[in-house]
């Protein structure tokens, strides 16, 4: 365990770092990569690293990379580097756990994870983590009890689409598609959200049966995303179908909205 970082110039380069990463665009992304490398250098400094593991596993996730194993690889290494510097930082555990999680390996995701939220209980994004993991996990009911934490002890995150979209793809899971609406409705409301909050709005309304409000949401996906492609998008999703029936079912059964006919063949 080391103790709190001296270096200013550091922890300026790490907050650069996840002002960009926050942004969740590829060019962003880039961005982010390059200041946290920078932060990274300090030796004494693991949270870069943590943060460079959670940019890989976004990259990946969101369909950034075009090279997914490279990237991922890469991720992991960084975390376990970060872990490896300072295992007392819950940022580093963090980025390892999110890694992790995309390589199948969910039980030791939620290990890393429960780390962290040990080290930090106020730790947000640890919170947030372990609401991905146990939703990945086919543990819906628990996995909202670990988003509303995290969404209470940051309610103006940056990551608060993440957190909503997450939390409503898990009411879906329940049946409780009217609140997987409203907290896709708030996912998608951020300026900084992505493709699969739309896409699990779209599902919620279709579960739902309303199906005019369906074809408004895929509109608007391909109005704030014209090039969106839902084959591109399908690639990324690491969910089992075993866990996610009603949101891959939503999706398969309004394949006339477009942006489920490729999802559809996977369910």
């Amino acid at each position: 365990m080391r103790g709190p970082v001296k270096n200013l110039d550091a922890w300026g380069l790490y907050q650069r770092g996840l002002v960009h990463l926050y942004r969740f665009t590829p060019d962003d992304s880039r961005r982010a990569q390059g200041y946290l490398r920078r932060a990274a250098a300090d030796t004494r400094f693991a949270a870069p690293l943590g943060a460079l593991a959670y940019g890989g596993f976004l990259d990946v996730a969101l369909g950034f990379s075009d090279a997914p194993g490279k990237t991922l690889s890469a991720a992991a290494a960084a975390g376990s580097a970060g872990v490896a510097r300072n295992d007392a930082d819950p940022m580093a555990h963090f980025g390892l756990a999110r890694t992790l999680s995309l390589t199948g390996q969910v039980d030791a995701s939620l290990n890393e994870l429960k780390i962290s939220i040990d080290l930090n209980p106020n730790f947000a994004p640890g919170h947030l983590g372990l609401g991905g993991a146990l939703s990945m996990a086919g543990r819906h009911r628990d996995a909202i009890a670990a988003l509303d934490t995290a969404i209470a002890l940051s309610p103006h995150d940056p990551m608060l689409w993440t957190m909503e979209n997450l939390r409503a793809l898990s009411h879906l899971e329940l049946a409780e598609y009217d609140k997987a609406v409203d907290d896709a409705r708030q996912a998608c409301s951020h300026p900084n959200s992505v493709p699969w909050a739309y896409v699990t709005l779209v599902s919620s309304l279709a579960n739902l049966g309303r199906d005019e409000h369906a074809r408004k949401a895929r509109d608007g996906l391909f109005k704030r995303w014209p090039d969106f492609s839902a084959d591109r998008f399908w690639t990324t999703i690491q969910y089992d179908p075993a866990v996610t029936p009603h949101w891959r079912g939503g999706l398969r059964d309004t394949g006339r909205l477009n942006v489920s006919r490729s999802v559809g063949r996977r369910a």
